[in-house]
């Protein structure tokens, strides 16, 4: 009978303090999980449920693992004996008059440094209710950051026109077709004139008078015929 009584008492004690574990105030990061991009700013808040109990005093601080602290901002309705900062995230945190509340407690702004899981941790964290301390628990939060998958930028391609290797024979060939149109041209500058008997420049200058091949005929038998009569005349002068 009295072993019966001892094993009442025994389970009755387990209950209550599992009752009181599981109503245990609770200082919780939120959200306590999410999927972030590496570089991209995110916000998450530290709150306070206290379960019933009166708390008055939040200590603690605050740990990154692969996250980096931008900024923390206290609630403004806090009296900070400490205030935390991203260089030293440790805090004392006073509640005016105490509260039976939720409340909410640090806006803390972070980045994921690399692809992977990270955590913000809570760590020695106390809860002080009116002159003793408050059993309390705690939430972490755990993020799994995504990297960045960089597309390759595809620069233009360029297409270079290949370099006619004729060119400089065609080059050549342009100026010797010049040097020869220029010569005719000087050549044809000259007209002969058939009709007076002159060689004359294009542009009427007069360079040279020549008799032409009809009039050499005619002057040759002329002179034959005036030799031929000298001939004769002399000839019947001797004979006399």
């Amino acid at each position: 009978m009295k072993k019966i009584i001892l094993y009442s008492i025994v389970v009755v004690i387990g209950v209550v303090a599992l009752g009181q574990v599981a109503l245990a105030t609770t200082v919780s990061v939120h959200p306590a999980t999410d999927n972030k991009v590496v570089g991209t700013d995110f916000n998450v808040t530290v709150n306070l449920k206290p379960e019933g109990e009166k708390i008055c005093v939040i200590k603690g601080s605050i740990n990154f693992n692969n996250l980096n602290c931008k900024n923390i901002v206290v609630n403004s309705d806090l009296m900070s004996q400490t205030a935390p900062s991203c260089l030293n995230p440790k805090f004392v945190l006073g509640i005016p008059g105490c509260t039976l509340n939720d409340k909410n407690l640090l806006t803390v702004s972070v980045a994921g440094i690399s692809g992977g899981q990270a955590k913000l941790s809570l760590i020695n964290v106390e809860t002080i209710g009116a002159g003793m301390t408050v059993v309390s628990s705690v939430i972490d939060g755990l993020y799994n950051i995504t990297a960045v998958v960089e597309q390759p930028v595809e620069s233009p391609t360029t297409t270079t026109e290949p370099v006619s290797q004729i060119a400089p024979d065609y080059v050549r060939e342009t100026e010797e077709t010049d040097s020869i149109t220029e010569a005719d041209d000087l050549i044809e500058d000259k007209i002969i004139l058939e009709g007076d008997g002159l060689l004359v420049d294009i542009d009427g200058k007069t360079d040279l008078a020549l008799v032409p091949s009809g009039y050499q005929l005619l002057v040759s038998i002329i002179l034959l015929i005036l030799f031929g009569y000298l001939i004769y005349y002399y000839i019947n002068k001797k004979r006399k």
